[in-house]
């Protein structure tokens, strides 16, 4: 769920419980996966609600978490509840998440992106420029700044995902392990991924002595995890959140690609990796000099974790393709007020800064 709103307007979310079956601790012992150690059992509940990262509510009623003598703001099976909040100033990317139990409910998957953007936006189907206010990737458009292509990614690991057929995915044995270090433990558990998506190595490879084609899509397609489009040169910005689900810290990288460190301050330093990204952390990334960085080179770029055991060889990467020329199935920006890019093959006109 990626959600987008602007700033100045008041958000109403309606939630139901669809909730349905067992929901006690012997239904957890056996579909509960990822396992957590803990000294005493922690039984899931069948209440849910939603709350919201840096947004302005209510606390008695908007909250999303049951706190003292607050009201109740959490739902049972059947009942429905909604919350109002406000978004008073461009916070960028937040999480959302189920407070109603955060021990059990985010590695099910019970978490999302509410992305703030600024006054007077719109958003776009990159396919056909349809008005369009969730997915992925759209266009965002504002008649005061350049259109820019929004690409939104959830990283997430300790999660529970399933595979095509509806079986639980496990992790299986690392394929780089060393003899004296020991095989996951219960804080390494759980599916890692970008928007519910992973794409695994062991997909990939049919020879584990050549390990340079894994990431190639002419050698294994396009993989699972979102494929990003654009143009050479167009405005790229990502918007990012690591709303679940272990307390391990993650980094996250675009190869040939740089952004500032705080998008808010035109001094801050130039990184090329984010680090440090928890459970909460959120981020945006205007991209330098747009899609193909500072050359705007056509080719495929990857994103991804910034470990390689445990992370990239068990799905948590993926694609953003820039292209050299047009094509039916992605819109082109209007370019009235872009900065210089290069002239992509398929352009009309003389559009050439």
């Amino acid at each position: 769920m990626i959600l987008r709103v602007n700033v100045g307007e008041c958000i109403e979310i309606t939630l139901t419980n669809e909730l349905t079956g067992a929901t006690d601790h012997e239904q957890d012992k056996i579909h509960g996966y990822p396992a957590v150690p803990v000294e005493v059992p922690f039984p899931s509940s069948d209440r849910i609600s939603l709350h919201p990262q840096m947004l302005a509510y209510d606390v008695r009623t908007s909250d999303g978490a049951t706190v003292g003598f607050n009201d109740d703001q959490t739902i049972g099976p059947g009942e429905s509840i909604t919350y109002r909040w406000y978004a008073d100033y461009e916070v960028g990317s937040v999480g959302l998440w189920d407070m109603a139990d955060i021990r059990n409910h985010r590695h099910h998957g019970a978490f999302g992106m509410l992305i703030v953007e600024p006054r007077g936006s719109t958003y776009l189907d990159p396919m056909n420029r349809e008005k369009e206010a969730v997915g992925n990737q759209v266009i965002l458009s504002n008649p005061l700044l350049s259109e820019t292509r929004e690409f939104a990614l959830l990283m997430h690991d300790g999660v529970r995902l399933m595979d095509k057929d509806g079986r639980l995915i496990i992790d299986p044995e690392p394929l780089f392990v060393r003899r004296e270090e020991p095989i996951a433990d219960f804080e390494d558990q759980g599916s890692r991924g970008f928007n519910y998506r992973a794409e695994r190595f062991s997909h990939r490879l049919t020879n584990l002595d050549d390990l340079s084609k894994v990431f190639r899509s002419t050698d294994h397609g396009d993989p699972a995890t979102p494929l990003f489009i654009a143009y050479a040169g167009d405005p790229v910005l990502f918007r990012f959140t690591a709303p679940a689900d272990r307390a391990r810290g993650h980094a996250f990288t675009i190869h040939g690609h740089k952004w500032l460190r705080s998008s808010n301050d035109v001094n801050s330093s130039i990184i090329s990796v984010k680090g440090q990204n928890m459970p909460g952390a959120n981020g945006s990334f205007p991209l330098f000099y747009g899609a193909g960085g500072y050359h705007q080179d056509p080719g495929d770029y990857l994103y991804r974790s910034g470990n390689i055991r445990w992370d990239i060889e068990l799905g948590l990467w993926g694609i953003m393709r820039v292209l050299a020329e047009r094509i039916p199935y992605l819109a082109s920006l209007d370019e009235s007020n872009f900065y210089p890019r290069k002239k992509v093959q398929g352009d009309h006109g003389d559009e050439s800064a």
